[in-house]
C-alpha cells in the first residue's frame, strides 16, 4: 500500500501544491507530531528515564509507558500520515530532511511484529532525524538554527 500512496502523493504534489495545509490549520500539523513526541519519551521512560535517568523506576511511569506501547500504533498511523500529506513536497533540505523522518516512521510501520521495530540503533535513527530536521526548518524559515535545534538536541541527550 505504501509502495502506491508514497509516489501518488509526489504526483499529486505536482498538479496541486499545498496536500492538506490548505484545509487544515498549522497548529492541526504540529499538533500531530509534537503529540507522537511526547509520545515516543513516554513509551521510553522504563528504559531511559524522563530526565537523565530520573523516573525509570516509578509504578505510574511504567504503567503509563505499557499503555502507549501497547496502542501507540493507532496515533502514530495518523500523526505521520497526516504530516506526511500535510506538508507539500519540495527539494529543499528542511523538507527533504522532514520527508526522510516521515519514510523512516513508515517503514517503522511497515516492520511492526518484527525484531527490527524495536531495534534500538533504528528507534535511536528515527528519533534522531528530527535534530536535523529540526534547525534546518528553522533556518529555511529565518529563525535560525538555534530556535529548535537546540531544544531537540538537549531533549536527545537528556533523554537517552
Amino acid at each position: 500500500m505504501n509502495a502506491f500512496f508514497i509516489p501518488l502523493k509526489v504526483l499529486s504534489n505536482f498538479y496541486t501544491y499545498n496536500g492538506l495545509s490548505s484545509h487544515l490549520p498549522l497548529w492541526f500539523g504540529y499538533g500531530a507530531i509534537v503529540n507522537i513526541l511526547f509520545m515516543i519519551l513516554a513509551m521510553q521512560v522504563p528504559v531511559r528515564g524522563i530526565c537523565c535517568g530520573s523516573c525509570s523506576k516509578g509504578k505510574t511511569f511504567n504503567e503509563m509507558a505499557m499503555f502507549i506501547r501497547k496502542y501507540h500504533a493507532y496515533y502514530f498511523v495518523f500523526g505521520v500520515t497526516n504530516d506526511w500529506w500535510y506538508h507539500a513536497t519540495e527539494t529543499t533540505p528542511a523538507h527533504m530532511s522532514g520527508m526522510v523522518n516521515s519514510l523512516l516512521i513508515f517503514w517503522q510501520m511497515i516492520c511492526m511484529y518484527t525484531p527490527a521495530h524495536r531495534n534500538k540503533w533504528w528507534c535511536i535513527a528515527c528519533e534522531f532525524i528530527v535534530i536535523l530536521h529540526a534547525p534546518l526548518m528553522a533556518l529555511e524559515k529565518g529563525y535560525g538554527s538555534g530556535f529548535y535545534g537546540f531544544g531537540f538536541t538537549v531533549l536527545f541527550l537528556c533523554s537517552g
